[in-house]
């Protein structure tokens, strides 16, 4: 189990889980496509139910070698049950790194948690291993309730983890900014969003009068602006659909918000979708929209969905924030609004419905742009260069 040259470690439920896992999942498929010998190391499992039957000791899934180090993915009920099993991915994951073979060896980290980055850095010291973060966040601009030792976690996290690591993968300009004002001799690499355009391209393209968004209830307030947007715009002949997935607080919360809207006929939500049916939307809709807030979270992040929303050659409404600055242009290869601004998004959403042959022109210069930019076997290149395990995987 120890002979890969790449061991990917610190993100707990593989293969099934958000935007973080995602990135992981195509990450390490594109990795592989490029000749890696890799490994996802998930030390305990935290899924309620599994899809399929996990063997003891390495699996597969798409073609990605992974392993449970608890020995399954299923977090048992029963608070001794859990704590035992725990015990036993942290000393196996130990055991792991401690018996790690070859002369490259890459621990590839990705994690929400400055005590992991901690506890991985005296492995890889001890193991004689490049640890490399994947840094996605900037944890202390998060607005939500927190206690005082996870406020803690995430200061440390923003100011230390880069400083820990061999070299560091950033996902915007702002963390690698970060990364250089803390030690500019800092070995980086930008990694923005990853996308398999095998899926999306398997699929016809087939335009409906649907403007989507998609994305977590955590961000409600975004959801919001979105209905008020769609609500300001004045389109009566397409449908606001919203891929919205969450607590069932939250999910009560918005089909409250919905029920009060003057044109709650025209809004479907979908949650729980499988991913081909996800496409399939994203590829049938007219227009996507992910507006970005003037807010140091959205700034310094870059949401996987701007990737997929590429790859289904939909014209993709947004905000003239952050990393959209750098890949994109107003009535090139997006619709992009100047600010954060209710009125501003409207105008955009009334445009693609008022010329949608223009925005299905915009769409296809948006999905070149994450072939350009965003494709996973071209970032999976760039990732084993900066690795030094281009032309060798040992």
């Amino acid at each position: 189990m120890t002979d890969y040259s790449i061991a990917y470690m610190g993100t707990k439920g593989f293969p099934f889980g958000f935007a973080q896992i995602e990135r992981q999942k195509l990450i390490a498929k594109g990795l592989i496509q490029n000749g890696a010998e890799l490994i996802i190391v998930s030390r305990y499992g935290i899924h309620n139910s599994f899809p399929f039957q996990y063997e003891q000791g390495v699996n597969k899934y798409e073609g990605i070698p992974f392993v449970y180090c608890s020995g399954q993915p299923i977090r048992p009920g029963g608070m001794l049950k859990r704590t035992s099993l725990k015990i036993r991915g942290l000393l196996n994951e130990i055991r792991f790194v401690m018996k790690w073979k070859g002369d490259k060896r890459i621990m590839l980290v990705s994690t929400n948690y400055f005590r992991n980055i901690l506890y991985y850095r005296v492995l890889a010291s001890l193991s004689g291993a490049t640890m490399v973060v994947d840094n996605v966040e900037y944890w202390s601009s998060h607005k939500r309730k927190a206690s005082i030792l996870t406020k803690m976690d995430n200061f440390l996290y923003d100011r230390f983890s880069h400083r820990l690591a061999d070299k560091v993968i950033c996902i915007s300009d702002f963390l690698v900014k970060k990364v250089q004002k803390a030690d500019p001799s800092k070995l980086w690499i930008k990694i923005p969003c990853i996308v398999d355009y095998s899926i999306f391209d398997a699929l016809p393209v087939k335009r409906e009068k649907r403007i989507l968004y998609c994305g977590s209830l955590n961000y409600l307030e975004v959801i919001y602006f979105v209905i008020d947007a769609f609500e300001h715009s004045g389109i009566n002949d397409h449908t606001l659909t919203l891929v919205a997935n969450g607590s069932k607080e939250n999910s009560l919360l918005l089909q409250e918000r919905i029920q009060k809207s003057p044109v709650s006929d025209s809004i479907k939500v979908y949650q729980n979708m499988k991913y081909a049916g996800l496409v399939e939307l994203y590829k049938s809709s007219l227009a996507l929209v992910i507006p970005l807030r003037n807010s140091a979270q959205d700034v310094s992040r870059f949401p996987h969905k701007i990737g997929e929303y590429c790859a289904a050659s939909a014209a993709i409404i947004s905000t003239n924030i952050g990393e959209i600055k750098n890949y994109f242009t107003d009535g090139n290869n997006a619709l992009i609004a100047a600010d954060y601004n209710t009125g501003q998004i409207a105008a955009k959403m009334k445009y693609a419905t008022m010329y949608p042959d223009k925005a299905i022109e915009i769409g296809k210069h948006s999905y070149l742009t994450g072939k350009k930019y965003f494709e996973m076997n071209a970032l999976g290149n760039e990732l084993m260069e900066f690795f030094g395990l281009k032309g060798s995987t040992k």
